[in-house]
């Protein structure tokens, strides 16, 4: 499962190389741990995400679906490598 949510409704609140604490405006109530989480642009290309590992919900309300939250996130590992010749690719 993944949680979308846009750029302009979260703000980090803390970052380092293995995780984030974000501020998020919006967050489903039921939103919870073992989630991935992706912050989208304007294009809905992902900008940053990984996996949630801890979520603490702000002034909940129990009319609204929906409540603020500051979610703690480890960060996606990318390791890239570039092979010019085809023959270079790891065998499997």
């Amino acid at each position: 499962m993944a949680f979308v949510v846009h750029e302009a409704s979260v703000s980090i609140l803390e970052e380092s190389e293995d995780t984030l604490q974000l501020w998020i405006e919006s967050a489903p109530k039921d939103l919870s741990t073992e989630i991935d989480l992706h912050i989208v642009d304007d294009e809905e290309e992902i900008l940053q995400g990984g996996r949630i590992v801890a979520v603490e919900f702000k002034d909940v309300e129990e009319i609204s679906q929906t409540v603020p939250a500051i979610a703690t996130v480890e960060k996606w590992k990318y390791e890239l490598t570039e092979y010019e010749d085809p023959e270079d690719w790891p065998r499997d």
